[in-house]
């Protein structure tokens, strides 16, 4: 990675020297839209239930089975 001046700098310059853009005129021109959508069946409701579903299983944690679960019992009982 290419800094600036200094290590904790990100740099400004491009590597052939010229100057880099700002990051939100790069986000505006890779998300640009022309017209506006407006969607009959889809709301931020929509939205905000997957966003909320996507962040539930992330946090869910994964069963290990009764084996993992048996062999830590025994464990935790015989070795404190």
């Amino acid at each position: 990675m290419y800094y600036s001046q200094s290590i904790d700098q990100p740099r400004i310059n491009s590597v052939r020297g010229g100057e880099l853009p700002s990051a939100r005129k790069v986000s505006n021109l890779l998300m640009k839209c022309d017209k506006e959508r407006k969607s009959d069946k889809n709301s931020v409701m929509v939205m905000a239930w997957g966003q909320f579903l996507d962040h539930d299983i992330v946090a869910t944690p994964v069963s290990k089975g009764k084996i993992y679960l048996y062999t830590k019992l025994f464990l935790l009982k015989n070795y404190r």
